[in-house]
């Protein structure tokens, strides 16, 4: 049977009961207009369907208000489509930025660059281990100085090698020294040659005897005198290869 709701006014949605909004189906979703969808209350949201959401069209989406969003379930939340969470503005991040958790690695990287930007530390900080992980390098490049700063000893090591590729050396050198403690073997390794040899010296005397001993050959000849004094007091584990590495001139700069 085809929907009515196209046929309803806003005074009519809005006067729909909890189970008559349980009862509307997908076809019915789908064929809610903007100004209907702003007729519901916070009431009425937790009582859509998970399959009810996701049949919102994104621009019907786009028009939710945020204290509705805001009452959505986690179960809720998840159900979006990319298109829906693309659609979604800084503000609507924020009002279902306690449900970030359950984002899938699609719907996190369907969110605006700008958008993402514009969450600022609480809300980018509101995106768990694996949410961070599944970033886009485009929307890692863009990260603020103080959204990088939040990542954590746990979200840092998940970053894969193109994405910590991603960072400009300005951005890489807004990293705390702990961050870079953080870093495991092979993101170290993963880093361009560009990268380290414009890490600051305090960064590179924070890394591990592991780290260092990950430092590829080319790493190690991209380094000037004042990079390798900074990890000398590793240099008893370089590899002879590592040795080999060091530009003469840089040796004797030592």
């Amino acid at each position: 049977m085809a929907t009515i709701i196209p046929n309803l006014s806003t005074s009519a949605i809005a006067g729909f009961t909890t189970a008559g909004i349980a009862a509307l189906t997908t076809e019915d979703w789908a064929a809610f207009s903007s100004e209907q969808i702003v007729a519901l209350t916070t009431a009425h949201m937790p009582h859509i369907s998970s399959a009810g959401i996701r049949a919102i069209k994104a621009d019907v989406v786009a028009a939710m208000e945020s204290q509705d969003l805001a009452a959505l379930s986690s179960g809720q939340v998840a159900a979006f489509s990319t298109a829906a969470v693309s659609a979604m503005d800084s503000a609507d991040l924020l009002a279902i930025s306690a449900d970030f958790a359950v984002l899938t690695s699609a719907q996190v990287r369907a969110i605006e660059t700008d958008d993402l930007v514009a969450l600022g530390t609480a809300g980018f900080g509101a995106l768990g281990t694996g949410q961070v992980a599944a970033l886009t390098t485009t929307q890692i490049d863009a990260l603020t100085t103080d959204q990088l700063r939040t990542l954590d000893s746990t979200e840092l090591p998940a970053l894969t090698t193109a994405q910590l590729r991603a960072l400009s050396v300005a951005d890489l050198n807004t990293l705390t020294t702990e961050q870079f403690a953080a870093l495991t073997t092979t993101q170290i390794a993963g880093l361009t040659t560009e990268q380290v040899a414009g890490m600051e010296s305090a960064d590179l005397e924070a890394l591990g005897t592991a780290q260092v001993r990950a430092l590829t050959t080319a790493q190690i000849a991209a380094m000037d005198s004042a990079d390798l004094r900074a990890i000398s007091a590793d240099f008893a584990v370089l590899t002879s290869a590592q040795v080999r590495a060091i530009e003469t001139d840089d040796l004797v700069a030592l």
